[in-house]
């Protein structure tokens, strides 16, 4: 008996190594857990904030033709380390073999500090979206995630797509099923939001060639590189038309130098290339000066800086760019956030636009303001007013008058007022597009989407770009470091790759996403007129389908009521925007059918349900 029962300990034990040592081969099970989670969850790298993120074992998403739409996959190992990890996809294809574009990214993580708004969570937030790869590995206490972006084309057919995640853990294999719906529609392109969005020369150079003199070292194709990316995101390089020109200036008789001469010849490969991709007056064809500067030059009585010295510079630009033949529905950026309460100030504004309409009263003159400045009416053009101020009554007023109104936002404000923060939400930037189009807003602006060489404390040109062994940390950017403020994230929206590669963010893909969100309100609202145009539908239930419509049209309190007023949970956002998708079919059948009597009011059942992951 003794020698049976030590027999048996022996082959338990002996069954125990052989287990340990399959598990160290990688033929064991893995433990981790692999789920799909929404494009608006931003992750920890801790992995603290997973427990209140729904979390699915499949992903059903909606697109329109023309339109992208994203989600995450989140791999959680328990807080051990994958040595060994493979991603990939199968092909979405619908019955017909055809296929759906989805491709993905690895998420990366940025490090931020303390900021002077209340935030969840000082640390590594989920942002840097690094090329597709793979292979990968997860270090011990994180979290891994990728995100995968599924895009119709103009003429991809209307139907699901099916096809699948598969990720291999430890030789175990994660299968996460994808369905997708497109539309019967499709999003204009370009569309209907103007969206211009600094990507500058500068900073590239400095990044790449430690030079501040782009016309030195970086070539108009690299440069071309970063400004043909915001295509992909619906945005437009507001600065394009600046980039590369050639000025040459000579001294007057009074000493001051001043423009002889103008070439704006290399603008064929820059402006020529972007014009017909944006919607109009999506990038400046001048430049004026901050409102600070024109401060200073009247404190300093600067000589050569009256109205009209000013003012000459623009017409010469303006005469140069339409004999090459550019299209002239852009716009003069004028004076960068004056102070409306000073009247020096604003009087010496008002009377350079004079000389500027008075020579080119057609042209197009957009003004950053952060309060209302009524001296400027009928002279300003485009009202970009900061995002705590669109709704003001003097806005809304130059609305009605014919004026454009845009909203922008830059270091301010800051949340609970919606930004780009890296540390507030991804629903708040969502919300930035939602809040213009509930206040009246045609366009957004944002100053910059490469504003990284504002590091402070690091040779940039050595430090960056970024990979695994030297993480970006927000707590080094001068935006951070601010005598009156710290943020974390101000005017980077694209990070620097190796070889010129623009490596995005998580916060530009939500931003496309808010962008086309603006263009179902106007594929709506312009399909509901054509309905109502239509003489016997007063005749028919077509009433109740356009009342509907029109109902779906305006954006309830419930959703956003102001700039740091919206609701937190995206549920009520997406519930809107899929029914105002199933509303724009039903219109399209309406005009397409012409049969009358079978217009129903429609709405789907499962209301409740939105695009974020379901099981």
């Amino acid at each position: 008996m003794r020698s049976m029962k030590y027999s048996y300990l022996f082959k338990l034990i002996l069954a125990f190594f052989i287990c340990v040592a399959m598990s160290s081969n990688g033929f064991a099970e893995s433990s981790a857990n692999v789920w799909s989670v929404s494009s608006l969850d931003k992750l920890w790298r801790n992995g603290a904030n997973l427990g209140r993120i729904d979390k699915a074992k499949r992903t059903y998403l909606e697109l329109a033709k023309n339109e992208a739409e994203s989600f995450q996959i989140v791999i959680d190992n328990h807080g051990q380390p994958v040595s060994q990890g493979h991603f990939s996809i199968t092909p979405m294809i619908n019955t017909d073999g055809v296929v759906l574009d989805m491709r993905w990214h690895e998420v990366d993580y940025v490090r931020t500090g303390s900021a002077s708004y209340a935030t969840e969570h000082v640390g590594w937030w989920s942002d840097i979206l690094k090329p597709q790869q793979s292979e990968f590995s997860i270090r011990g206490n994180r979290i891994g995630a990728f995100w995968i972006t599924l895009t119709a084309s103009a003429d991809q057919p209307a139907g699901i797509y099916r096809g699948n995640v598969e990720v291999t853990i430890d030789g175990k294999l994660h299968v996460i099923p994808v369905q997708a719906n497109v539309r019967k529609f499709k999003l204009p392109k370009p569309g209907n939001f103007a969206t211009p969005f600094g990507v500058y020369a500068k900073f590239l150079s400095k990044h790449y060639y430690d030079n501040i003199k782009p016309e030195e070292c970086l070539s108009i194709d690299n440069f071309m590189r970063w400004a043909n990316i915001l295509d992909e995101y619906r945005m437009a390089p507001k600065n394009i038309g600046f980039e590369y020109r050639q000025i040459n200036f000579q001294e007057n008789a009074h000493g001051i130098n001043v423009i002889s001469s103008v070439d704006l010849t290399n603008l064929k490969n820059t402006v020529g290339v972007i014009q017909n991709k944006v919607p109009p007056y999506s990038f400046c064809i001048y430049r004026m000066a901050s409102g600070f500067t024109i401060e200073k030059w009247l404190k300093e009585k600067t000589p050569g800086k009256t109205p009209q010295d000013v003012a000459a510079p623009v017409n010469k630009i303006l005469k140069e760019w339409k004999a090459l033949g550019f299209r002239t529905d852009q716009y003069i950026y004028g004076f960068d956030e004056p102070k409306a309460h000073n009247p020096e100030l604003i009087k010496f504004i008002e009377e350079t636009y004079k000389y500027i309409k008075r020579e080119n009263p057609e042209v197009k003159i957009m003004q950053t303001i952060g309060a209302p400045a009524p001296k400027l009416a009928g002279l300003v053009d485009i009202w970009c007013a900061k995002l705590d101020v669109l709704s003001k009554p003097f806005f809304q007023e130059r609305k009605k008058k014919g004026d454009t109104l845009w909203s922008y936002v830059c270091i301010s404000p800051t949340p609970p007022t919606a930004n780009l923060c890296v540390d507030e939400p991804a629903i708040d930037h969502r919300m930035l597009v939602w809040h213009a189009r509930k206040f009246g807003a045609e366009g957004f602006l944002y100053w910059a989407v490469n504003g990284w060489t504002d590091w402070a404390g690091r040779n940039i040109s050595k430090d960056l770009p970024i990979d695994a062994t030297n993480p970006i940390d927000y707590r080094d950017h001068l935006m951070y470091n601010l005598e009156w403020q710290n943020m974390n994230g101000d005017g980077v929206l694209l990070y620097a790759g190796p070889n010129l590669e623009p490596w995005r963010s998580v916060r530009i893909e939500v931003m496309r996403d808010a962008i086309e969100d603006y263009e179902y309100f106007e594929l709506l609202e312009k399909l509901t007129a054509k309905v109502k145009a239509i003489p016997i539908f007063q005749k028919s239930n077509g009433i109740r389908i356009v009342r509907a419509a029109e109902n779906l049209l305006t954006i309830p309190d419930s959703i956003v009521k102001e700039h740091n007023e919206f609701n937190q949970d995206p549920t009520l956002m997406m519930i809107r925007r899929r029914e105002i998708g199933d509303m724009i079919e039903q219109m399209l059948n309406i005009l397409e059918d012409q049969d009358y009597k079978k217009w129903v009011f429609y709405k789907r059942q499962n209301a409740k349900s939105t695009d974020k992951n379901i099981e």
